[in-house]
């Protein structure tokens, strides 16, 4: 093994983290508010957490399970092929599935792009490491065409220098892409005006109640007051009534002294309606529904019942990222020879379950019409096969038939 192949090697196995080198490939964005938008200070915004918490952890907490298809269209879980404890367990030795898919659907959220190392021993992946997207710039070759990864490493040792990988050393996770057929475009830089306003109406806040006096006005006096004596009333003033801990303290007034309020309060200018508007917008940069993510107003949009907003944000916001990772695996892990045999799928059935009444009236219904057996049954409740083999059979009603067969019993 060369020195190059190596280092390479060592870097291949190091988780990519050095906050220092944030930036590095790209710098913030400026909003029109004037607001420098990354997705860190976007993470500081409530909604833009709350909604990234809910999806990336939403997704990670759902089984992703890799399949064997078998015959007659069926399918069965394929325990013994590699790419079943990687995914389902353990990706690497400091990381559970659910840290894994909950760090890369950040990235992809808040950066567009989420890169994973893929270590191979004979040519089969055995160990998936998550480099951070700040670290990571794709780009073609110009010779041949190719996407080549290139990144810069912060493990001891191998600090400071580029490496490179093509397709298939490197899984790369994407959405929105179509702007140069490579990278992804996050929320954070599509939404960044929108963003942008809720960290200046966020600053906009801090300043108000942490420097603004309570009393939004002026003080009088008959006379004219010494400049020193001006300077210390001000001084006071500051000290004893500005800012939110001294909010509502009685004012003391003397030697003739007059409070006159002027301006409008903020909540007055819709200050306070501007930010609970912001929190709706957020929402639809990420499919969120307002009440998702803590909006409450707005919690009647998507029906009445729990199961209506669980079916609502499955179909319109996970579905879509359960099959941009499906996709992904199979085009990055899984090998051109194995890909009509094998298959990696998210299991969502368990974000669809209504009430136990109605789950089991479903159920009830397909077992009634030969759609479940009874093992197939117990299995969607979690409970062992019936012993003996006898829950394996599908049963259908005694007296369902046919409508030909129908009109020759009348006959």
């Amino acid at each position: 093994m060369t020195l190059w192949q190596a280092l390479k090697l060592r870097a291949l196995r190091a988780l990519d983290y050095n906050p220092r080198l944030h930036g590095f490939w790209g710098a913030g964005l400026t909003s029109a508010s004037g607001a420098s938008v990354t997705a860190d200070t976007a993470l500081t915004i409530s909604a833009v957490f709350a909604c990234v918490a809910l999806i990336s952890r939403t997704l990670a907490s759902i089984s992703l399970v890799t399949y064997r298809r078998t015959a007659e269209d069926g399918r069965e879980r394929a325990r013994d092929y590699f790419l079943y404890p990687l995914l389902h367990d353990a990706p690497n030795e400091e990381q559970t599935s659910l840290e894994f898919l909950e760090m890369l659907q950040g990235h992809v959220l808040l950066r567009g792009n989420a890169y994973v190392a893929i270590d191979r021993a004979m040519g089969v992946p055995v160990r998936l490491v998550p480099l951070h997207p700040d670290n990571v710039r794709p780009e073609r070759d110009k010779k041949t065409g190719a996407v080549v990864y290139r990144w810069r490493p912060t493990a001891q040792g191998v600090e400071g220098r580029d490496f490179s990988a093509r397709r298939g050393e490197i899984m790369h996770v994407r959405s929105f892409i179509g702007r140069d057929g490579i990278t992804g475009m996050s929320v954070i830089e599509a939404a960044r005006n929108s963003m942008g306003l809720s960290i200046s109406l966020e600053e906009h806040a801090s300043r108000l109640f942490s420097n603004g006096a309570v009393f939004s006005g002026v003080l009088t006096n008959p006379t004219v007051l010494k400049p020193e004596r001006h300077e210390q009333l001000r001084k006071d003033f500051a000290e004893k009534y500005s800012g939110g801990a001294n909010a509502y303290k009685p004012l003391i007034l003397e030697s003739g002294m007059d409070w006159k309020s002027i301006g409008m309060k903020a909540d007055d200018s819709q200050f306070l309606e501007s930010r609970a508007w912001q929190i709706s917008d957020i929402g639809r940069w990420f499919l969120v529904a307002p009440h998702m993510i803590g909006d409450m107003d707005k919690s009647t949009s998507w029906g009445t019942g729990i199961e209506q907003q669980q079916i609502g944000f499955v179909q319109f916001t996970m579905r879509y990222w359960g099959v941009l990772w499906e996709q992904a695996i199979r085009r990055d892990l899984i090998p051109p020879k194995d890909r009509d045999t094998y298959f990696s799928e998210f299991l969502f059935d368990a974000l669809l379950r209504g009430d136990s009444i109605a789950r089991a009236s479903s159920l009830q219904i397909q077992l009634q019409n030969g759609a479940l057996s009874p093992d197939e049954w117990r299995a969607l409740e979690n409970r062992n096969p019936i012993p003996g083999g006898f829950g394996k059979q599908h049963i259908i009603m005694a007296n369902m038939t046919t409508l030909d067969k129908l009109g020759q019993e009348q006959l």
